[in-house]
This record gives C-alpha cells, sequence and structure tokens, in this order.
C-alpha cells in the first residue's frame, strides 16, 4: 500500500487476524492486510494524533488523540465499527497498552507539567484515573506481576500495584477496607461515590470471578495478617 500524504506512526501487527494497523498524525488509522498489504478499512477519528495504537487480546483496536482540543481514546472492533469513545481531557502522545485481563492503561499530557494515568474498563468506563506532578509522554508498562511502571516528566519512575482488598484505594489493606466492601456489593453506585479512585474488582480476593463470603473472610485474614 503507498500513496499516504501524511506522516504515519507506530505499527502495530494483529498476527491472530492477519493484519496490520497504522495510525497517522493526520488523524487517520489504517487497517491493512498482513499478507497482500492492501487496505481493509480507514477511519479518520481526530484533527491530528501521536498515531498511538494498541491491540487487545480480543481484537478490539485503540486509537487514541494527540492534538486539537478533542483528546480521547476511540477503541474499533476488527471490522472497524466504532465501540466506544473515552475522553481523557488532556492529550496523549503515546500508545495504550492491555493487559490479560483487557483493562486499557494510557498516559496523558496537560500543558504545562501535569499528567495522568488512565486505567479503563474494556467496556470505556474508567476504573481509576491517576494525576502526577508533571507530564506523561512516554507509554506504561505492565511487569508479569502485574505492576504498572510509568516514566513521568520529574525524571521520576512510578509503580502502581492494586492490593486485592484495598478497597478505598489508600495503599493498604486493613480494617478501613470493610465498609468500603460491603458498600460495594450491597451498592456500588453509594461506592462509586463515596470511593471514586476504588476499585469494586478487588474485593474478588479469592480471584474466582465471583464475590461472596468467602471473600470477606479473605479479607479478615489479610487484615489479621
Amino acid at each position: 500500500m503507498s500513496g499516504w500524504s501524511e506522516e504515519t506512526g507506530p505499527i502495530v501487527e494483529d498476527g491472530a487476524n492477519g493484519r496490520i494497523y497504522v495510525g497517522t498524525f493526520g488523524g487517520r488509522l489504517y487497517c491493512i492486510d498482513r499478507l497482500t498489504g492492501q487496505e481493509i478499512w480507514m477511519r479518520r477519528v481526530f484533527r491530528s494524533t501521536g498515531g498511538a495504537v494498541a491491540v487487545g487480546h480480543d481484537g478490539t483496536v485503540y486509537f487514541a488523540s494527540y492534538g486539537g482540543d478533542d483528546h480521547r481514546m476511540v477503541a474499533f472492533s476488527p471490522d472497524g465499527d466504532q465501540l466506544w469513545v473515552y475522553i481523557t481531557g488532556d492529550q496523549v502522545l503515546s500508545s495504550p497498552i492491555v493487559d490479560g485481563d483487557g483493562t486499557i492503561y494510557l498516559c496523558s499530557l496537560l500543558a504545562p507539567k501535569s499528567g495522568h494515568i488512565h486505567a479503563v474498563r474494556p467496556d470505556g468506563t474508567p476504573l481509576w484515573v491517576k494525576k502526577l506532578p508533571n507530564y506523561m509522554g512516554a507509554s506504561p508498562m505492565i511487569a508479569p506481576d502485574g505492576t504498572l511502571y510509568a516514566m513521568c516528566g520529574d525524571g521520576q519512575l512510578y509503580a502502581f500495584r492494586d492490593l486485592a482488598g484495598d478497597m478505598n484505594s489508600d495503599g493498604a489493606v486493613n480494617f478501613a477496607d470493610v465498609y468500603p466492601f460491603a458498600l460495594s456489593i450491597t451498592d456500588p453506585n453509594a461506592y462509586k461515590l463515596a470511593f471514586p479512585d476504588g476499585n469494586p474488582a478487588l474485593a474478588d480476593i479469592t480471584e474466582d470471578d465471583r464475590i461472596d463470603s468467602l471473600d470477606l473472610i479473605a479479607l479478615l485474614n489479610l487484615i489479621n495478617n
């Protein structure tokens, strides 16, 4: 394929589906057949972008904005259908990444000197947003143990790790987590209002994809130990 009239950003290969995705600085996303080089589809999304592209394990394509006032990340199906839009509020200069659970992480820049790390659920809703003291221009990385690393413009490397049972997001598991644990089960909306940075998924301490009395016992064991 040739004839592009604008610079291109990172190229991402989806070997499972035999496709290549190319983001351009003019705000276009191309899906190309990996074997023939033929264009399968193209979507114009933004006025400008850093060409940041990521592909999830299910083939969903994530494309994030760079310039203008319309800062967002858009999810597309492998067929090019728009699935959802997540508004970042500030510029995204780097590629998003996707973890094994489908959570999308991206860093953003709010001029002149501040930035955010966004964790977005597979359905496009925010899981959490962390503000850092300087700009975030590089992609985050995930270690095998689930630790999230992000480089900040203040010259510091920041590490984040969700603690099972840390229902109030204070970085520790203690008796202060019992109430938000119960609230996340009985009234999820009230939990989100009372603990906007909280992650209800952390209530699944036993990691059996359900939250029940076994998780409460596990939480009390964590506190007592």
